[in-house]
C-alpha cells in the first residue's frame, strides 16, 4: 500500500512538473487535444474540440484578462497574440497569422437555416455593471501596419491592408462556389452616432490614400478643399469650384452658372 502511494504521488509530481512550470502556464510537447476524447492531430501544437451543447453557446476557448489595480500600465495588453517566426535559411510558400473559418460539413440529408456567420465580431462594450466613466484617443478595431527594424532587408510586391476576395471563384479543394443573392465587397452602414459621421476616410491629396479605379489603376479621385456630391436624386454638387479660369488643363470653372472646362492657356 506503502508503495502504491509513493508510486502515485510521484506521478502527480511528474505530471505537475511537466504541465505547470509556474502558475498558469500549461507546456505542450509535441501535440495534445483538449476536449472531446479523440486522437491529437498531427502538426498541431494543442487541439481544443468542443462538442455542441443544447441551450449553451459554445466556445472553444475563452480568454479574459483583468487589467485592474494598475494605476500605470506598463506596455500593451494583449488577450490572443499569434506570433510566425523565421529564424532560418529555407523558403516557404504561404504563412497565416490565423484562419477563420466555417465549414458546412452535414452528412444528413435535408435543409438547415442560420441567421448570421461572422468571421471576425469585434464589439466594444459598455458593459451594464459599468458605473464609470471612461475616455480615450482612439478605438480601432481593426489595424493593418509593417515595421522592420533589423540590419536586413524585406520587400515584397504588393502590401495589401486588406483584400476581399469574390467567393464564387474560390475552389480549393474542390469548393462549390458560394451561390448570394447580394454579394458586397465591403458594406458600411450609415454611421450616426458621432459628433462627425463619416462612412470611409481617405486622407489622400494626389500622393496617397486615394481612391484609385481603372484596370490600369490610372484614375484617382481625392477631395481637396471642396466635397463631390451625387445626391440621392442623381444630382451631381461639385462645390467651391473657381469663380475665373484657374489656367489648368482640363480643370472646371464657374462662370456665373456656366460650367466650363479651362484650356489651360
Amino acid at each position: 500500500m506503502k508503495k502504491t502511494l509513493i508510486l502515485l504521488i510521484t506521478v502527480i509530481l511528474l505530471v505537475a512538473v511537466n504541465l505547470y512550470a509556474a502558475d498558469g502556464d500549461l507546456i505542450v510537447t509535441g501535440s495534445a487535444k483538449v476536449g472531446v476524447d479523440a486522437a491529437p492531430t498531427p502538426g498541431v501544437a494543442l487541439d481544443v474540440v468542443v462538442d455542441e451543447m443544447p441551450g449553451i453557446p459554445v466556445k472553444a476557448a475563452n480568454f479574459h484578462i483583468d487589467i485592474n489595480g494598475s494605476t500605470n500600465p506598463v506596455g500593451t495588453t494583449t488577450a490572443l497574440r499569434s506570433l510566425i517566426e523565421h529564424t532560418g535559411s529555407s523558403s516557404w510558400t504561404q504563412a497565416r497569422g490565423g484562419d477563420l473559418e466555417f465549414w458546412f460539413n452535414s452528412l444528413e440529408a435535408g435543409s438547415s437555416a442560420f441567421t448570421h456567420i461572422y468571421g471576425l465580431n469585434v464589439v466594444v462594450r459598455d458593459r451594464y455593471e459599468n458605473n464609470r466613466n471612461y475616455s480615450g484617443d482612439s478605438i480601432v478595431l481593426l489595424r493593418t501596419n509593417g515595421a522592420y527594424t533589423g540590419n536586413g532587408t524585406v520587400s515584397v510586391e504588393d502590401m495589401i491592408g486588406a483584400m476581399i476576395e469574390n467567393p464564387s471563384t474560390y475552389t480549393e479543394d474542390e469548393i462549390e462556389p458560394l451561390s448570394a443573392t447580394n454579394l458586397y465587397g465591403i458594406k458600411v452602414e450609415k454611421q450616426t452616432v458621432g459628433v462627425n459621421n463619416y462612412g470611409i476616410v481617405l486622407n489622400g491629396d494626389g500622393e496617397g490614400a486615394d481612391i484609385v479605379m481603372g484596370a490600369g489603376q490610372d484614375v484617382k479621385l481625392y477631395g481637396q478643399n471642396g466635397d463631390f456630391i451625387i445626391d440621392s436624386n442623381g444630382n451631381v454638387i461639385i462645390q467651391n469650384l473657381p469663380t475665373s479660369d484657374p489656367v489648368v488643363s482640363g480643370a472646371l470653372w464657374n462662370n456665373n452658372g456656366t460650367l466650363k472646362i479651362s484650356s489651360g492657356s
